[in-house]
């Protein structure tokens, strides 16, 4: 099924990175702003989804994963994330819920990996991990997004956070503005909605989704960031992928210890930068001191790029960052859509 969507991608003129996956239609920079003004259609084949089922999927779920599933919430987007015993993000997904289970969507190259590592803690519990190349990711962006799937007859949630379901398709809106809705389901049901909206919306990569990420202060982690950051240091406790009132998960110790004893001192913030720039890369102070990790890093509609970075709380507060090496590209902070608690006594914000 995947085969036949990529080359129905290929057909309506995707270009692809070294690694094969889509980064763009032709003139990327049209596309951006159209995704950011007007409305635009994102192959999102940078994301996948691993799929958790079985009568105990729920259980191996919460105890797992950072946020709280006790409850079900099939009409909800939850957003969260798993830990190794040392209390680093492994992986930062979205969760969505259904009758036969869950499916956790994340970035591509983390599938494998969180699927393999998930199933090590199913035991004899009845349940099943596995990814689920069946399951296309795609997305729908932009003020316009919303008029034009209602015409479309895919009635799009009203609300961040929101799930609607329709004609083979999972719909949930995320956080952030312009609107952005996720869309999962198969290859058939993908293409037939993609047909129904390309008259009215640009085709574009995964850029103008991950910049909205960026703006929206959601950081992810990837293969070359996995295991780096605690969930506080991603914010991920601001954006509500964090319960401390439940029980234990991997890593929950040490992540609720940062909480509550205040041993925070790196935190993610938005920042512009005039290069491109790549997960993990570092960020030094002017005078060559590390600083902190780049989390994840987009062009922007209007220039240049922004990103999500990782920085110290004296890298903070001088505001004096550099890409690469003390000479680097400068950074520039922006304000994220939320306050940070810095978690170190004194230096609340």
């Amino acid at each position: 099924m995947q085969q036949d969507w990529q080359a129905w991608l290929d057909g309506r003129g995707a270009r692809r990175d070294e690694a094969g996956a889509v980064r763009d239609f032709g003139a990327p920079e049209a596309a951006q702003r159209r995704a950011w003004e007007d409305a635009a259609l994102l192959a999102l084949d940078a994301l996948g989804v691993v799929r958790v089922t079985g009568r105990d999927a729920r259980t191996l779920l919460q105890g797992q994963l950072t946020c709280d599933l006790a409850e079900p919430a099939p009409g909800r987007l939850r957003l969260g994330a798993h830990c190794n015993h040392q209390g680093r993000v492994l992986a930062v997904m979205r969760i969505l819920e259904d009758e036969d289970g869950f499916c956790l969507v994340l970035p591509a190259g983390l599938v494998d990996p969180l699927a393999r590592r998930l199933a090590m803690f199913v035991l004899r519990s009845d349940a099943r991990v596995a990814p689920a190349p069946d399951r296309v990711v795609t997305g729908v962006m932009g003020p316009a997004a919303p008029r034009i799937l209602a015409a479309a007859g895919a009635a799009p949630p009203p609300e961040p956070g929101a799930v609607g379901r329709g004609d083979g398709l999972v719909l949930a809106r995320v956080e952030g503005a312009p609107p952005r809705i996720l869309v999962l389901g198969p290859a058939d049901a993908q293409i037939a909605l993609w047909e129904r909206l390309a008259a009215h919306a640009a085709q574009a990569g995964p850029d103008p989704w991950f910049l909205g990420e960026i703006r929206a202060g959601v950081g992810h982690v990837f293969p070359a960031t996995s295991a780096a950051f605690l969930p506080q240091m991603l914010n991920l406790e601001l954006v509500g992928g964090v319960s401390f009132r439940k029980g234990c998960y991997s890593g929950q110790e040490v992540v609720a210890r940062a909480q509550f004893l205040g041993e925070v001192k790196r935190r993610m913030v938005r920042v512009a930068l005039p290069a491109a720039a790549a997960p993990g890369d570092e960020v030094f102070t002017a005078d060559g001191q590390a600083a902190g990790r780049i989390v994840d890093a987009r062009p922007t509609p209007e220039g240049g790029h922004e990103a999500l970075a990782v920085l110290t709380a004296a890298a903070r507060e001088a505001g004096r960052v550099r890409l690469g090496t003390a000479g680097g590209p400068a950074l520039t902070l922006l304000p994220l859509p939320y306050p940070i608690r810095h978690l170190v006594p004194g230096k609340d914000a």
